[in-house]
């Protein structure tokens, strides 16, 4: 044996860049361990991967019958703990089964040298509780000749400590006499430790009892096992040939089910696990729905809050998934487009492209992670110009697509737009290439990819998601792009909360584009059912039509006198038509009749398209009080059967039948007609609507645990001084001038200083602050621009001149709703509101210099207004909530003047505790050097939630309110009152939402005296209790309220203010839909009652053959889960993969702030050369804390720590570098006994084919039994045979040919 003194040892060791990253290994550690007889360690931290790092040192330590004993801290690693935690029983239940190609060589290295008492582990934890953790570090090597040599410094013992992070140490050799006093306090130190006589640590025996017990599991059979365990991880002398085979077998079996999953039996339910949400039950019920019928479209309208955007993105993913979509269109209003990306990537793993124009004008594609893609040309396409004369070349948003589908990509192409901009008729070719009745279309291409050939798709959507689709009406031009789309996609889903404010027409609409049955689809009848069930409703209510009008039994004569005896009553019937043509201005009854005949006709048609309506029929009859000795149940059965019924019944029904049938209806009759009338809508077929309401039955039911908050909303009125009052009025004045001045002008450039003038006048709604700011800005630009035309030069580049050509595209209304975005929708408009003048014509110069004149005179007057009396009551309502045991407020402000003004006066009294978040991003306060810095999101929402140390009020712009869900805050401080009242609503929905964890959510509103808006408001809160309760019903009147106070304050329209309770009163008389919600029939709320009553009943006989029952949570043998996934990627494949390797967090030893509970659920991946998909995390995310190096990755596999850190990466399908590994592991191996089957369909002679491509289901087979992957990543048996896939396979066609 090589004596200590025989190695050129350095004095300092730190770390060397290097490709294996293994010079301290090389250089140090190992040459220390071939020499030594004895290791003595001190580490705060200790992992076997330490033993890995130098196996070929361990393998020369164990030849010297070398002994090794360990002082380490209490944090031992998880992977460790099958060798070394106290779970005797559980241990061997757990791992007893498990093969030697699942055990790894540094769990075997660990047990023998434990087993063989050539190692010794004690623990050691400090015991003054304040200390923390235990954490020297220490390192003595002694050999044969009595030679010792030590080190100490930064590195633990531990795979990272060695090999991964940077690390500096000393070394110490008792043959210098210099160095000598060191080691002997080194070794000193070490013996006290080691006999438990230290003054301020305790250390204490590991049990021999338990290591024996896993030892005897984990030890290999002899000496020579170790030797080849540590050869097998310093990658020498590979494994026999028989383990090589079953490893690969396996990691290839694990590879093939990741890879196929989706599409294997109960693979629909991957998205689920691939997802960072649990969907409430409600949202489960939504896309269960939606999968089982897709194609079907749908109006999803939920109540604002409850996750509509959930219910898209999870049916997105579930059907993308499983290879039923293979694009989507997402299109939503301006500025939600990035709030939208950001929510399908965290919340449903999905990569999306959003389009949007550079700072340059041109539009280009933004994916997920910033990147910018150029849509590529015609010429770049993969194909020859026979093809080229195909529409949907000519559209740069279907050339990009068509580019991103080609090779083996595994989920769709979603490209997310803002329909403000596809609205404008010069794009609507490139959403819809050859328009409406050109170009490919959906009557051409069959809905569900899966199975079928993919090829030759492009120009129709297999889904368009519509967001706030109520602004689609008739008359507008998202409807007019809605109607162009419609023959180019499969299926529409639209979005809106307010059904329920629709006229007929607008409902009539928007089904429309969804497909009404037959009978359905004509404007005016649709209308004239609703109109005509409205008033039945009325009639029948009025104590019944019979005791109404059957009590005239005289009749005046001719002269005058009454004449007894005479019975003129009208039947049930005739006094029916006669009420319902009063309430109608009908022209007589006969064309009431004819609308009640309508009607029924109406509803056999519904009855003909969707499920369960005789069912509907027959329990309305058999519930109520008939006389079926005339046969009253015959009639009504005549009346409201189909035809497809009548045709198996023993009767024959015309038309005279029914005319017959109809007339002769009693009282009880008529209420079964009613109720009929009531059930069969294709409203109640096509619409979604759950409200706050339908969570409490879920909640009485015992399926839903959380419960939906209480509002105490509470306005504050502040009054201004006299000063502000004063400048006040002269901006209220100097706006309303020139706004009329724009109003006249017809010059372009001018005109758009109407805008201009809007958004100023709002910021003064806002604050002094904001005001100021603006105008000073604006004041400058104007007498720059009126240098530049004076002096007849160009004019400066500062001011841009296309600001006002750029605003002529956006009409008066949609400057309106621009104007109420962030800082005046200026980023989104890609305009500075300040540089919007008026032209270099006389006319333009002269209102230049009125401009600067007005402005001038009071300029100096606003500059000199001191504290905005606003923040006295902030800070007064700070104290008053944090007394109240509110430790999170959230402030909601318009403008980041206004937030500047707020943060600069809350940092005075809360200094660091004080953050922002705005269009800028997340901002913090360093109180040290008194400035703010940029943090990320993540950032923000991490120091808002913690308990200790972190942010108490989160000062936020419209950005908070559309990018932030902050249920742990309940109160919410509106610094100022939008124009628009359903912002204020989309504000309080940041915190009230499910899983809200305050009973009561405490708001108030802050508005200034004396002013419009502040009358306005009043009349709200007079009719309506502004904001008490989620004001759904009313939010096309709320969102109009903007208009009423921009004509009450820039048009002098002194009746705007109480124009708006006209409004809300004659929205109780429109003529609108009563929208049925979720579970309102259901009066006990038992669990199978709820869930049995929570799906549309039109669909009930739709079933994808992986949904026994819509809602149900749980499902049996799911391919795989997010367990299994992160056992096979962080076990499995760094064994099958070259460069590839995965170190959990708790071993950096890196201070980093994560959760408890989160910290042994993420890891630092480092991924192969060939892997796409990396993008590094932007500064101050956790994920750009931890994995700062080439190649590396932070990942999860947890849901919740996914959704709690979203810059880390979650691996599971739909994140490319999940694809790219599974890729990698599968032309790597083979699955040698495993056999993989698959089932497609020919539909020509309508028959399941096994073995074909493309291929609908399939199964990956261990002589004959299924196989899916279970929580510990193992191959397990699934209860499918080859006759099962056969099925499965005619069950998904049937199903979807029926859709």
């Amino acid at each position: 044996m090589t004596s200590l003194r025989h190695y050129d040892w350095r004095a300092v060791y730190e770390s060397q860049p290097s490709d294996d990253r293994s010079y301290l290994v090389e250089e140090f550690y190992q040459p220390a361990l071939e020499r030594a007889t004895q290791y003595d360690r001190i580490a705060g931290y200790f992992n076997s991967g330490a033993l890995a790092a130098a196996a070929k040192g361990i393998e020369a330590f164990i030849d010297n019958d070398a002994e090794m004993r360990l002082i380490v801290g209490a944090q031992l690693q998880k992977r460790d703990r099958p060798v070394l935690d106290a779970l005797e029983d559980e241990f061997d239940e757990r791992f007893t089964d498990l093969s030697e190609a699942q055990l790894d060589g540094r769990l075997e290295i660990l047990a023998w040298l434990l087993e063989h008492d050539r190692l010794v582990i004690k623990i050691a934890q400090p015991k003054h509780g304040d200390w923390g953790i235990f954490h020297p570090k220490v390192g003595i090597f002694h050999d044969e000749d009595g030679n010792r040599l030590s080190f100490e410094g930064s590195i633990n013992e531990t795979r990272s400590g060695w090999t991964m992070n940077y690390e500096r140490f000393k070394v110490h050799r008792d043959w210098r006499r210099e160095e000598a006093t060191y080691l002997a306090a080194d070794v000193e130190s070490f013996d006290q430790l080691w006999h438990d006589d230290h003054e301020y640590v305790d250390v204490y025996d590991l049990s021999t009892a338990i290591e024996e017990n896993i030892i005897e599991w984990k030890s290999p059979d002899s000496f020579n096992g170790v030797k080849e365990a540590a050869k097998r991880i310093h990658g020498k002398d590979a494994p026999s040939e028989e383990t090589d085979t079953d490893t690969m077998a396996a990691g290839a079996a694990a590879a093939t089910i990741l890879n196929r999953g989706p599409k294997m039996p109960q693979g629909l339910h991957i998205a689920e696990e691939a997802s960072t949400i649990d969907p409430w039950p409600h949202q489960r019920v939504v896309s269960d729905t939606a999968v089982n019928t897709y194609p079907q479209g749908f109006l999803f309208c939920d109540e604002v809050g409850l996750g509509k955007t959930i219910e898209i993105g999870f049916t997105l993913s579930r059907l993308g998934l499983t290879d039923e979509i293979q694009n989507s269109l997402l299109l939503v209003p301006a500025g939600l487009t990035q709030q939208w990306q950001e929510e399908i990537w965290e919340k449903f793993n999905l990569n999306t492209y959003r389009y949007d124009r550079t700072t340059g004008g041109d539009y280009v594609f933004y994916d997920t992670f910033g990147n910018a893609t150029s849509p590529p040309t015609a010429a770049d396409l993969d194909f020859g110009p026979e093809r080229h004369d195909e529409s949907w070349i000519e559209s740069p948003i279907w050339r990009f697509v068509h580019s991103q589908q080609t090779g083996d990509r595994d989920q769709p192409v979603i490209v997310i737009m803002s329909w403000h901009t596809a609205r404008l008729s010069r794009y609507w070719d490139d959403v819809a290439p050859g328009g409406s009745d050109g170009g490919r279309q959906r009557d051409s291409i069959p809905a569900s990819v899966r199975g079928r050939d993919s090829s030759e798709r492009e120009g129709v959507w297999d889904m368009v998601v519509v967001d706030e689709a109520h602004n689609a009406r008739r008359t507008t031009n998202l409807y007019e792009l809605l109607e162009e789309l419609r023959p180019h996609t499969q299926t529409y889903y639209l979005m809106t909360a307010t059904p329920m404010q629709l006229h007929h027409e607008e409902l009539y609409d928007l089904l429309t584009l969804l497909g009404l049955p037959e009978a359905w689809d004509d404007r005016e009848r649709f209308s004239n059912f609703f109109r005509s069930r409205r008033a039945l409703d009325n009639v029948l209510a009025d104590d019944g039509p019979e005791t109404a009008l059957t009590d005239i039994d005289t009749q005046q004569t001719l002269d005058g006198e009454y004449q007894a005896g005479i019975d003129i009553s009208l039947s049930t019937s005739d006094a029916i038509y006669l009420r319902l043509s009063e309430a109608l201005d009908l022209e007589d009854e006969a064309i009431a009749r004819q609308r009640l005949l309508t009607a029924c006709k109406l509803t056999r048609s519904y009855g003909a398209a969707y499920d369960g309506y005789v069912k509907t029929v027959d329990e309305a009859i058999a519930a109520a009080d008939l006389d079926t000795f005339v046969g009253e149940d015959r009639q009504l059965k005549q009346l409201l059967y189909p035809e497809h019924v009548v045709e198996i019944e023993p009767f024959i029904v015309s038309r005279s039948d029914r005319w017959t049938a109809i007339d002769e209806l009693s009282g009880d009759a008529w209420q079964v007609v009613q109720e009929v009338l009531d059930e069969a809508t294709p409203v109640n077929a096509l619409l979604h609507r759950n409200t706050r309401d339908t969570l409490e039955k879920y909640t009485e039911a015992g399926v839903l645990d959380e419960s939906v908050a209480d509002r105490n909303p509470e306005r504050k009125d502040i009054a201004l001084s006299d000063e502000a009052a004063e400048v006040y009025e002269r901006i209220d004045e100097y706006t309303t001038k020139f706004y009329k001045k724009a109003q006249e002008s017809e010059e372009q450039q001018t005109q758009a200083l109407g805008f201009v003038m809007t958004t100023y006048r709002e910021r003064l709604t806002s604050s002094i602050a904001a005001i100021r700011n603006s105008l000073s800005r604006r004041l400058e630009t104007l007498e720059r621009q009126h240098r530049a035309i004076e002096r007849q030069v160009a004019v400066e580049e500062e001011v841009d001149m296309e600001a006002a050509n750029r605003l002529a595209e956006v009409s008066a209304t949609e400057q309106l709703d621009f104007a109420e975005l962030e800082d005046g929708g200026e980023d989104m408009l890609g305009v500075d509101i300040a540089e919007v003048l008026p032209g270099d014509t006389d006319e333009g110069l002269a209102l230049i210099e009125e401009e600067i004149t007005e402005l001038r005179s009071f300029i100096e007057d606003v500059q000199q207004i001191g504290r905005d009396p606003k923040i006295n009551q902030l800070r007064e309502d700070l104290r008053e909530l944090d007394w109240k045991g509110h430790d999170r407020v959230l402030v909601f402000t318009q403008y980041t003047d206004t937030l500047d003004y707020v943060r600069g006066h809350l940092t005075q009294t809360h200094g660091e505790n004080v953050a922002t978040y705005s269009g800028r991003g997340g901002e913090m306060y360093d109180a040290d050097t008194d400035e703010w810095y940029k943090v990320s999101k993540e950032q923000v929402k991490r120091a808002f939630a913690a308990d200790e140390e972190g942010v108490d009020v989160l000062v936020g712009t419209e950005a908070a309110s559309e990018g932030l869900n902050l249920q742990e805050c309940g109160a919410v401080i509106n610094y100022d009152l939008p124009w628009n009242p359903m912002k204020v609503e989309q504000r309080i929905g940041r915190v009230d939402r499910i899983g809200q964890e305050h009973d009561e959510i405490t708001i108030y509103h802050y508005i200034y005296e004396d002013t419009i808006e502040n009358d306005i408001y009043d009349a709200l809160d007079d009719r309506i209790n502004m904001f008490e309760d989620v004001v759904g019903e009313l939010q096309p009147i709320l969102a109009g309220v903007n208009q009423n106070i921009k004509s009450a304050t820039l048009e002098d329209d002194e009746a705007a203010a109480s124009s708006v309770n006209e409004q809300i009163q004659a929205s109780d008389d429109q003529d609108t839909v009563d929208v049925k919600e979720a579970l309102t029939e259901v009066d006990t709320a038992t669990r199978e009652e709820v869930l049995a009553n929570a799906r549309l009943a039109a669909w009930a006989s739709d079933s994808h053959p992986d949904i026994e029952t819509v809602g149900s949570e749980s499902h049996d043998d799911v391919p795989f889960t997010a367990a299994s996934v992160e056992t096979i990627v962080t076990t499995v494949f760094p064994d099958l993969l070259d460069d590839f390797s995965v170190t959990p967090v708790v071993e950096l030893e890196k201070e980093v702030e994560i959760d408890v509970d989160c910290r042994e659920k993420i890891y630092v991946v480092m991924v192969p050369n060939e892997t796409d998909g990396i993008h590094q995390s932007g500064e101050g995310t956790i994920a750009s804390e931890i994995a700062d190096e080439e190649r590396t990755v932070a990942v999860t596999f947890d849901q919740d720590c996914a959704d709690r850190y979203p810059s880390l990466r979650f691996i599971l399908p739909g994140d490319p570098i999940f694809e790219n590994l599974v890729n990698q592991v599968r032309s790597t191996t083979k699955l040698n006994e495993y056999e993989w089957m698959q089932f497609g369909y020919d539909w020509t002679s309508d028959e399941s084919v096994e073995g074909v491509d493309p291929w609908i289901v399939g199964e990956l087979f261990d002589e004959n039994c299924g196989t899916i992957l279970d929580k510990n990543g193992d191959i397990a048996d699934a209860a499918i045979d080859i006759e099962d896939l056969d099925e499965w396979t005619r069950d998904f066609v049937r199903n979807r040919d029926k859709t």
